[in-house]
């Protein structure tokens, strides 16, 4: 890991420009049973918008490019979508991305993706180069453009000279302090998981925001905490190991939130409206 650049793409406006003469070509070349390409055709020609202004509503506008948005199949047509860019970045000689090695088996990967969050892995500028050519290529026949200013570059090596890595240009390496969002996670050469941590609580606190001022049951505020809390909480702790500080403090979060309708670990006074041995019972 000490000459690897992980780099966090960020596409514009994925869903909205997937050209979709590329989708059913890209459906063709994966081996797609013939009546099934024709079919995604007519789930996406002959589509229009309307859209409201100051209250009246817009004539139809017709729809030429993106997938269809809440369809149960979008999802899966833009992963095909991205198929094709992560094949091309596999199978280029000028990336050479990580070597990742366990007991049984070797592989080397230059990149990897969730939805429309993909990051990949090159040693020097010159393969960013590649990289952003590839990028560049692909969105001339996907419809979907690189947005280079937001794509975020960080280094695998926490102590690698910034002044070292020379970056193309509109591309910047990311500061030593800071973090990025990916996968719904902090990510940074030198990420405080203390600051991870309370970010969640931040996030957590606006989401809650609504919950907070409403007249609310114990019953419902256990189920928003089992919705909502607990499943951020254990995605986080998946990416984030929480010191027994931070645990002891989230169990207070969580606790006083179901019985007293305040997202905080502090003491709060007053007392919950059922004992604990009532509701043990």
């Amino acid at each position: 890991m000490q000459e690897v650049l992980a780099l966090l793409l960020d596409v514009r406006k994925a869903y909205d420009s997937v050209n979709r003469s590329f989708l059913y070509a890209t459906l063709v070349r994966l081996g797609f049973p013939p009546h099934y390409v024709p079919a995604v055709c007519v789930l996406h020609e002959g589509t229009n918008v309307t859209f409201l202004s100051n209250g009246s509503r817009s004539r139809r506008i017709r729809v030429t490019s993106g997938i269809r948005q809440e369809c149960p199949l979008a999802p899966l047509l833009f992963l095909f979508v991205l198929e094709a860019l992560y094949r091309r970045i596999h199978h280029s000689d000028g990336i050479r991305g990580i070597i990742l090695r366990s007991g049984q088996k070797t592989i080397t990967l230059k990149g990897a993706g969730f939805a429309d969050d993909t990051a990949c892995y090159v040693r020097t500028a010159a393969e960013v180069q590649e990289l952003m050519a590839i990028t560049r290529f692909y969105a001339q026949g996907s419809g979907l453009t690189l947005n280079e200013a937001k794509t975020v570059i960080l280094t695998l090596n926490v102590d690698w000279k910034r002044e070292l890595v020379q970056m193309p240009t509109r591309l910047t390496l990311q500061d030593e302090d800071t973090t990025d969002r990916y996968l719904g996670t902090q990510v940074g050469r030198r990420c405080n998981m203390d600051q991870v941590w309370k970010l969640a609580q931040q996030q957590l606190r606006v989401r809650l925001r609504l919950a907070l001022h409403k007249t609310m049951t114990v019953d419902q505020r256990d189920r928003l905490a089992s919705a909502i809390i607990i499943p951020k909480l254990m995605f986080i702790g998946r990416h984030a190991w929480p010191s027994s500080a931070m645990v002891v403090s989230m169990q207070r979060f969580i606790y006083n939130f179901v019985w007293h309708g305040q997202f905080t670990d502090g003491r709060v006074l007053g007392r919950p409206w059922l004992r604990k041995d009532v509701v043990a019972l």
